[in-house]
């Protein structure tokens, strides 16, 4: 892949800088160069807790207030609400349900 890569490079040095359609440098072709940067663009969008069936969202500190934890996690995902508590106890409900929230992969609905 380095003798490729090089050839590559060789020839952009030969033409003026400019490489084959397909390839960038390092070897790596367009598509993956793309989806290379937009992974690095990606920031995990932390999820909301709604107390209303969906209509309106809530800081997990409101949510707190008026439910408990212990009702929160009864409509938690089982398998994010385990790996937050392997991850984070012993600590707060508030700090327990902020970090299930950044790493949950849905929204959570109360009502």
């Amino acid at each position: 892949m380095e003798l490729l890569a090089r050839r590559i490079d060789q020839h952009a040095q030969s033409d003026g800088g400019v490489y084959p359609p397909v390839m960038q440098p390092g070897g790596l072709s367009q598509a993956q160069t793309a989806r290379k940067q937009n992974k690095k663009q990606e920031v995990k969008k932390m999820k909301r807790i709604s107390v209303d069936n969906g209509r309106t969202f809530v800081s997990p500190e409101e949510a707190l207030e008026r439910f408990g934890l212990d009702v929160i996690a009864h409509y938690m995902d089982d398998e994010d609400r385990e790996r937050t508590h392997l991850e984070m106890a012993p600590c707060t409900d508030l700090e327990f349900l902020t970090r299930y929230l950044e790493i949950a992969k849905d929204d959570i609905i109360i009502g």
